[in-house]
């Protein structure tokens, strides 16, 4: 015997609830709040979270000579304290003294000339024509001579090498320790290279100033020798620039602190090359510590600048610090954290180079929102 189920009231009444009860369910789901986030640290007693942070001085401070010479002595060694003005390193650099000297009777050559009565304005004039066409030729050979293509290689070395250990430390291949070397030395490059592109603009400058000087010396040729010299003027003023340059290159020579602080790293021994603004010396304040707590953008959404912390500084026995968010910064890093919580407090330990190393921060729970 066949059965025939024709569709009515009761199999529509069965259907229309099956629809309402998916409805109720897509409803329910949309209201429930996001998975919370796996967040690196760990949590005591439901009052506050521990994160890993990283401690950087407030101001690292390299000091650098625009110039390359030889290092003949070095008084200073890392994790020494010095003034502000106090005597670090000596170099030697004959072209700066051959500088110096030529800047010195240039200068000699346009103060007499600025002087001279005008039956020897034109022989004067023949003398700095001829000036004017080596000092431009110097200055293009100076430009021509001068690369970015070291410093710059050195500084996407140190980014590729970044992005490297990064992916090591995800998969447990290497330490956070081997990272933070790497940034340092991103730090270093990235500052080098800046330096060498400051370099590079004076090179360029004065360029450009030594063949508008030529420009002007041969239009006035053109017009004929004249009866006195209407650039002697000009001349005079930079023939001073120029000595005051040198002279401050030759100053240089006695490197001295920029200011008052820790010396961190020493980067040039005697009898070694230095200089051409690569760093000789990093120094910093360690009064202060600066440290710097790498969150996810959505852990960052929840921490308020002010809010209380406490950081655990390391060392035997570790000492904890009280103190408060200076504020939370957006930045690209290769761990996907998109943000950096920073702290500054007082350094409890000030004849420690604490630099590099990792503390613990404490978030108080009532800090976030």
């Amino acid at each position: 015997m066949k059965v025939k189920i024709k569709s009515g009231l009761f199999t529509d009444a069965i259907a229309w609830k099956f629809v309402k009860g998916w409805l109720l369910l897509v409803m329910v789901w949309l209201t429930l709040p996001p998975f919370p986030e796996k967040v690196s640290g760990r949590f005591e007693g439901g009052s506050k979270t521990v994160l890993a942070g990283h401690i950087r001085a407030v101001q690292l401070v390299p000091v650098t000579v625009e110039f390359v010479g030889r290092a003949v002595s070095v008084r200073v060694k890392p994790g020494q304290v010095v003034a502000e003005g106090e005597l670090l390193a000596e170099l030697e650099s004959p072209e700066v003294v051959e500088r110096l000297d030529r800047a010195r009777r240039r200068l000699a050559f346009a103060t007499s000339r600025l002087r001279s009565k005008p039956q020897t304005a034109a022989l004067l004039w023949r003398e700095q024509q001829q000036s004017t066409v080596q000092q431009h030729q110097e200055a293009q050979s100076r430009l021509a001579a001068y690369s970015l293509d070291v410093v710059e290689a050195n500084y996407a070395r140190s980014q590729r090498e970044v992005t490297t250990i990064s992916n090591l430390v995800q998969q447990h291949l290497a330490t956070v320790q081997d990272l933070e070397a790497a940034r340092r030395q991103l730090d270093v490059d990235l500052a080098t290279l800046e330096n060498a592109k400051r370099t590079k603009t004076r090179l360029e400058h004065e360029t450009r100033a030594a063949a508008s000087q030529l420009k002007m010396v041969m239009i006035q040729k053109a017009n004929g020798e004249p009866a006195v010299d209407p650039a002697a003027e000009l001349e005079y003023e930079d023939a001073t620039t120029a000595v005051e340059t040198a002279e401050r290159q030759f100053k240089a020579l006695r490197v001295v602190a920029p200011v008052s602080g820790t010396v961190l790293t020493v980067s040039v021994q005697p009898g070694e090359a230095a200089g051409g603004w690569a760093p000789l010396f990093q120094m910093a304040d360690l009064q202060k510590l600066q440290i710097e707590v790498p969150v996810t953008a959505r852990l960052a959404g929840m921490i308020r600048g002010g809010s209380p912390v406490n950081v655990v500084i390391p060392g035997d026995p570790p000492q904890a610090v009280p103190a408060s968010v200076k504020d939370i910064q957006l930045v690209p890093d290769q761990l996907e954290r998109s943000h950096v919580v920073r702290i500054v407090v007082p350094n409890p330990q000030p004849g420690s180079i604490l630099i590099g190393m990792e503390c613990t921060v404490e978030f108080a729970h009532g800090g976030m929102l």
